[in-house]
């Protein structure tokens, strides 16, 4: 499947330093929980406007958190992510309660999505920022 494949791709790409740092995953979940509904709708719009190059490594970062090769994230997998990480108890306990907001379906589990929206948070700050403009112009 092509998951799967995709997936050993990703403990590589790990590796190769192609997978963000989780604690940049951490300030983009936490700060993406804290954003008002408008923001959140801006990210994900943000998030089909990236250049591919951007949108791989995101996508290598969420295969690398997406062990069991479901193409979601739940939360035991995120938890996992996040302490292999070495990352401070109270960074994982404030990414684990951003969970729920990230699951805009509400079916425990974080989808692709979700996550690229999710990834945006940073960005929104760089009111010069190239994707800001393009998911403007688009939509």
């Amino acid at each position: 499947h092509e998951w799967l494949s995709q997936v050993r791709f990703a403990d590589r790409a790990t590796d190769a330093g192609l997978v963000l740092p989780a604690v940049q995953v951490c300030q983009a979940f936490s700060g993406f929980a804290k954003s008002t509904e408008f923001h959140k709708v801006c990210m994900q719009m943000m998030a089909w406007s990236l250049p591919l190059d951007e949108r791989r490594k995101l996508r290598y970062t969420f295969l690398a958190m997406d062990k069991t090769c479901t193409g979601v994230l739940n939360l035991s997998e995120l938890h996992d992510f996040l302490v292999a990480s070495s990352l401070g108890q109270d960074e994982v306990d404030m990414v684990l309660r951003a969970f729920d907001e990230l699951d805009t379906d509400h079916d425990g589990d974080v989808h692709y999505s979700d996550f690229l929206a999710a990834m945006m948070c940073p960005r929104m700050k760089l009111p010069d920022d190239p994707v800001l403009h393009d998911a403007f112009r688009r939509f």
